[in-house]
């Protein structure tokens, strides 16, 4: 039980990203400001947790072989979103307000699809983890709400005018942890780490085409106003936090 009340107090914290969203009065220049704040995240999502995790994960394997899985893994995870992006309604860069609008919920949309994948894998991890060790469950629980909260605001940020979708995308992912570590509870099967390592690689692949084919150009567009340098250097706060924790 402990294990499914860490894994679902995760996911809630995306809620904690949506109400503070919600209270945001400039919601135009939040969303510049949201954008910013998360790329520096998705780096350190990318770089500091999901890479370490797949190195860790593929232990066994030799480092040529670790590394061709890894590279296959990531490339299939860009591609998936890519062939999943064909379908989702896309509009380009445009200084059209009502396009530029349908740009960002798209943004939110494929940023909400990869996540769902990556915090049901989380909720595995941290369910796991609890049941054998509830500090360190607690702790690894801490550290997945500090990621999910600006990622909450970055979503709900760029899906805000459509507060339905929004509301539901926010939904499905804070549940996503909780039926990671509820697929554990009922089935009583111990995934191999194999398993959950290219998975993690379908994952890195998925976040790595968010951030670097649609936040990091996003974000670019608006790099002269201050909202964009403010998120920034928020969003590393933030990271460097995650690290000494």
């Amino acid at each position: 039980m402990a294990g499914l009340i860490t894994s679902l107090i995760s996911g809630v914290s995306f809620v904690i990203g949506f109400i503070i969203t919600k209270l945001m009065k400039q919601k135009e220049k939040f969303v510049i400001f949201a954008i910013s704040l998360s790329f520096p995240i998705m780096l350190s999502l990318i770089f500091l947790d999901l890479l370490p995790e797949c190195i860790l994960a593929f232990d066994s394997f030799g480092f040529f072989k670790r590394t061709l899985v890894i590279a296959m893994g990531t490339l299939i995870g860009i591609f998936l979103l890519k062939l999943l992006d064909l379908f989702i309604p896309h509009h380009h860069h445009s200084k059209n307000h009502k396009e530029h609008t349908s740009h960002l919920f798209h943004i939110g949309l494929v940023t909400a699809i990869a996540l769902f994948l990556h915090n049901l894998i989380e909720g595995i991890a941290i369910y796991t983890t609890t049941i054998s060790d509830l500090k360190a469950g607690l702790l690894m629980m801490g550290a997945v709400s500090l990621h999910n909260i600006p990622l909450g605001i970055e979503i709900s940020s760029a899906t805000g005018n459509n507060k339905k979708q929004s509301l539901f995308m926010i939904s499905l992912l804070t549940i996503s942890a909780f039926l990671g570590g509820l697929i554990i509870y009922i089935s009583k099967i111990t995934i191999p780490a194999v398993v959950l390592g290219v998975l993690i690689t379908l994952t890195i692949g998925m976040l790595i085409y968010i951030s670097i084919l649609e936040l990091f150009p996003e974000m670019l567009n608006h790099f002269n106003l201050k909202e964009t340098k403010y998120g920034l250097i928020a969003g590393i706060i933030i990271v460097l936090v995650m690290v000494f924790i």
